[in-house]
């Protein structure tokens, strides 16, 4: 009777011990999301797939969710010609500080006919990165 307490204990305490280097250990070095999943990409609301007509404007604003709960160091902005996220295609990047919302890129950037693309991803307090959210849009008038 006693080995099977022995063991039952064993097994516990070594579950135990297990869990809590599981749970304390990933706070401790700050990649607290890193273990378990990725961190979901920021929500674009626009431009996202739509024609967009700059006629008379000066600027083409780009906005998304921000998420809430999320400690942002900064949030990576860019925006690329064509649908491709090459770096020979980029045309405007920015490192957007927490209070800058939204982002605003000036009209001269684009071209009437063109299809861009924009990327965003934001950079964590802790190191950590969210996934890269993207989207295409068309530039119909200038």
């Amino acid at each position: 009777m006693f080995t099977k307490n022995y063991k039952l204990v064993y097994v516990l305490s070594s579950f135990f011990l297990l869990l809590s280097l599981i749970s304390f250990a990933p706070v401790s070095y700050g990649n607290r999301h890193a273990l378990f999943d990725g961190i979901k990409a920021p929500t674009l609301l626009y431009p996202t797939t739509e024609d967009i007509d700059l006629s008379g404007k000066g600027q083409l604003e780009f906005r998304w969710i921000r998420t809430p709960g999320l400690f942002v160091y900064y949030t990576e902005f860019k925006v690329y010609k064509g649908a491709n996220n090459f770096g020979s295609d980029l045309i405007y990047k920015e490192k957007i500080q927490p209070g800058k919302f939204p982002a605003n890129v000036p009209a001269s950037y684009f071209e009437a006919g063109q299809v861009y693309s924009w990327t965003l991803r934001l950079v964590l307090t802790d190191g950590n990165r969210t996934e890269r959210a993207y989207s295409t849009f068309k530039v119909i008038k200038k």
